[in-house]
């Protein structure tokens, strides 16, 4: 399965998915509480994008080069 997360890093969801052998991609700004660094050791299996997904054709971009199975969206901010 390759999963997108959309707006939002959930480090242990990511951790547990990528052990799994999942493909992950993460979106998000990294405004708020965003920080990359715990993702640690799977770090280099996640494809981060920095991005706002407001911005519709980037976005649109992302999902035609992920083409991702599932998308869970755990957004930080309202």
């Amino acid at each position: 399965m390759k999963p997108l997360s959309i707006d939002g890093v959930v480090m242990n969801t990511w951790r547990q998915a990528v052990g799994k052998g999942h493909n992950v991609a993460a979106v998000g700004k990294l405004t708020c509480a965003g920080d990359l660094t715990g993702l640690g050791e799977v770090m280099d299996d996640i494809t981060f994008y920095k991005a706002d997904i407001t911005n519709k054709e980037f976005i649109e971009h992302i999902f035609n080069k992920e083409k991702p199975e599932v998308i869970v969206h755990f957004s930080a901010e309202n």
